[in-house]
């Protein structure tokens, strides 16, 4: 092996002078075992790296003529690791007593020293080596570095301190990167197979507790441990560590490394701790402890129900904070529509929905919860918007009799809305004591209660039309109405408000059609009983039958009518008998009205002439309008007389025509054959004939006294009877006549004899007339 061999003297005289630089290699040089007693005698290596830093090593004898002969020594600079690390770490206390560890040393170079023959173990020496140039050791405290040194041949052999104390530790530093060990007073055998010096570092393999973590079970979480250890092993370049992992609690969480990455999983949720134990090349250890804080696994929780509505219902919250189970605080929310002209959806930091309904239609709704750990939990739930529960507005205004139903079909007036099936139907009456309603399903019944307004036992009034409300709810409690109205109308015969046909009824009848008395619109209704469109004594007479009998049926159109009787004179007044001509035993209703020109006559009364069983009704107003109207079950005189109209005849008009209409049951009302009524003459007078002359026909005018069977004869002038008008009955009065028609006659004068036979007596008046043609 190549080595440059020195010649050393003594401890000044080293067989080299340096002025600078230092060999890179090998040094030999013979130390001198035949010394004076405890004379120092120290050996120094001029050694280097191959960069010219200088790296010496020197060895002190500090009795050297204790040895056993001049051994060879052999120093080599080396810039290798010198391997092993057996003996480390080696505990050691610095000049304050303070314990510390030697736990690895520089690895990027150490020195070699071999002795032949071998260097003794109680041979007493001091070593001192140095390293320019040593960048590394920036960080490096020198008061706890120490030489330490190894027995060469194997990497197994045990690393040792050079020295034991800190007294016999002189270590100094020239500058940051030149430190200089220096151990006195070591022992230790140096042979043939050398012995390894290195520089013995402080073990700063060091860990830092990472920050506490939480998970959710089942999730996962690196470390970088790069960033948890550090110090350890001497390198230029990143120590290298092995790792050990202890679980606290491995139901809770765990532990693996793969690298300098520490993944921990979460198992179950729970507290626990991970435990690494950091080992470097030298076998230094160090430890670092995370607490974990595992959370349940974040998972779904209850589901969102799906959402119906109808159109136009206000916004709606939704609570969605419990869609999910576990994970780690807090939680963050986010949602979305799948259809926006259906319903949006906004959601706060405590999961609660918002939900803003916009059209018919279905959305799906989508809430993404998300945890501190980044888990994310996704629901969805569906909203359908139904169109609005409408109402078509199509329910007819009923009318109904008292005490009579009518149905309501309402399964059609409404629509939209949400049923499964159908609608919940209710129905209300706005005043239920004239007309109630109930409802089965959507069929309406509306019961008739009363059609009249009733104060003091007498009816006031109709009563007004009746709103009915029908409400239909669907399944969301929504709720359309629509409404119509029940106008309660009188059973037939109802005209007195007592709930059917009676007396009283039939006597209101009578007393409308005779003007006495106003009836209401239902009233007239209930009066009409046949339902002829009018009100007329056979209404009142059917209604009194309804009462009596128990019949709703009369005889129709017999073959009777209304008929003037002859009437009688007393003075200025004239009586006029009203009578039943024809079948009068069928009559069970009768009707007669006139009128009476006040100027002619005044109405004196119109008295009844029915017995039992009848309802007469009478009334004279004094514009002179008579009207009678009689209902009922009785018989009539032999005659057929029913009244008789009295008169009292004004001025000085000679005569005038009684006019009349009149019924019999429910015969059409007809008029009456007029009636003349006249102021009787005194006496029989023959008023002559107009015109005269005349031509082809002439009038013969005369006054009666009393009523005659009136005859005329015509004859020529030599006596001969040329025409006869056969005898006629004629009321008493002043002015009748009679018509003449000459025709057949030739021109010429005539005498004409009236011939009247009365009841006691015959009177004849002759007179002259003359026919020109």
């Amino acid at each position: 092996t190549n080595r440059v061999i020195l010649c050393h003297q003594n401890t000044t005289n080293q067989g080299f002078t340096r002025t600078s630089g230092s060999i890179f290699g090998n040094i030999q040089t013979t130390v001198d075992g035949t010394g004076s007693p405890n004379t120092t005698d120290r050996v120094e290596f001029p050694l280097g790296d191959d960069i010219m830093n200088y790296r010496p090593f020197a060895i002190t004898f500090n009795t050297p003529n204790t040895l056993a002969a001049d051994p060879v020594l052999v120093a080599t600079y080396n810039e290798t690791n010198a391997g092993g690390i057996n003996g480390l770490p080696i505990s050691a206390v610095d000049e304050l007593n303070n314990p510390f560890e030697i736990g690895r040393y520089a690895t990027d170079f150490h020195w070699e020293v071999t002795a032949n023959p071998t260097v003794t173990p109680s041979i007493n020496y001091d070593v001192e080596y140095r390293a320019a140039g040593f960048a590394n050791f920036v960080d490096e405290d020198i008061e706890k570095t120490r030489a330490i040194r190894r027995q060469d041949g194997n990497p197994n052999n045990f690393w040792i301190k050079v020295a034991n104390g800190p007294a016999d530790n002189d270590n100094f530093a020239v500058s940051a990167t030149e430190p200089v060990l220096v151990a006195r007073s070591a022992v230790g055998a140096i042979n043939a197979d050398g012995v390894l010096f290195a520089i013995g570092l402080e073990n700063n393999l060091a860990g830092t507790d990472p920050a506490a973590i939480t998970l959710n079970a089942g999730n996962s979480e690196v470390i970088d441990l790069s960033a948890v250890f550090d110090g350890g092993s001497q390198n230029s370049t990143a120590p290298t560590y092995t790792y050990t992992v202890t679980n606290g609690d491995a139901g809770v969480a765990t532990g693996a490394t793969a690298g300098d990455d520490l993944t921990v999983t979460g198992v179950a949720a729970g507290t626990s701790t991970v435990t690494v134990q950091a080992t470097d090349s030298f076998g230094a250890v160090a430890t670092a402890t995370v607490a974990v804080t595992v959370n349940a696994a974040f998972v779904a929780g209850d589901a969102l129900e799906d959402v119906t509505v109808n159109d136009g219902t206000a916004d709606q919250t939704v609570d969605g904070s419990g869609t999910t189970t576990g994970g780690t605080a807090p939680v963050t929310y986010a949602v979305a529509t799948s259809d926006a002209a259906v319903a949006t959806a906004t959601v706060d930091a405590a999961g609660e929905i918002t939900l803003t309904y916009v059209g018919v239609g279905t959305a799906t709704i989508t809430l993404t919860a998300t945890d501190a750990e980044g888990d994310t939990v996704v629901s969805t739930f569906d909203v359908t918007v139904n169109a609005a529960l409408a109402t078509a507005g199509a329910l007819a205004n009923v009318t109904v009799v008292e005490g009579a139903d009518v149905a309501v079909d309402a399964s059609t007036e409404f629509s939209g809305g949400t049923v499964a099936t159908d609608y919940a139907f209710s129905v209300e009456s706005a005043d239920p004591l004239v007309a109630t309603a109930t409802n089965t399903d959507a069929n309406v019944t509306v019961t008739g209660v009363a059609p009249y307004v009733i104060t003091g036992g007498v009816v006031t009034a109709d009563t007004a039309p009746v709103t009915i409300t029908v409400t239909a709810t669907d399944d969301l409690g929504a709720t359309g109405t629509s409404t119509f109205t029940a106008d309660v109308n009188p059973v037939a015969g109802n005209v007195d408000g007592s709930g059917g046909p009676t007396e009283v009824g039939a006597s209101l009848t009578l007393d409308a059609f005779v003007g006495l008395q106003t009836l209401t619109a239902k009233q007239t209704l209930a009066a009409d009983f046949n339902n002829s469109g009018t009100v007329n004594a056979f209404d009142a007479a059917l209604i009194f039958d309804a009462f009596v009998n128990g019949k709703t049926e009369l005889v129709e159109f017999p073959a009777a009518t209304i008929a003037y009787g002859e009437l009688s004179h007393d003075g200025n007044f004239v009586s006029v008998p009203v009578q039943v001509t024809g079948t009068a035993g069928e009559t069970r209703a009768l009707s007669f009205t006139t009128t009476i020109d006040p100027a002619y006559a005044k109405v004196v009364g119109i008295e009844s002439m029915l017995g039992d069983g009848w309802i007469v009704r009478s009334a004279t107003k004094e514009d002179g309008s008579v009207a009678l109207a009689a209902a009922g079950y009785g018989s009539l005189s032999a005659d057929g007389t029913v009244a008789v109209l009295t008169l009292e005849l004004v001025g000085d008009a000679p005569s005038f025509n009684l006019r009349a209409e009149g019924a019999v049951n429910d015969n059409p009302v007809v008029n009456i054959d007029e009636l003349e009524v006249v102021e009787l003459p005194e006496t029989f007078a023959l008023n002559g004939n107009y015109p005269n002359p005349f031509n082809a026909s002439t009038t013969i005018s005369f006054d009666l006294p009393q009523a005659a069977e009136v005859e005329i004869e015509v004859y020529d002038l030599i006596g001969r009877r040329v025409m006869s008008i056969p005898s006629q009955a004629m009321q008493a009065g002043a002015k009748r006549s009679i018509h003449v028609d000459a025709d057949r006659l030739a021109s010429g004068s005539y005498f004409y004899r009236v011939i009247a036979k009365m009841d006691n007596k015959t009177i004849v008046e002759t007179d002259r007339m003359m026919l020109v043609k």
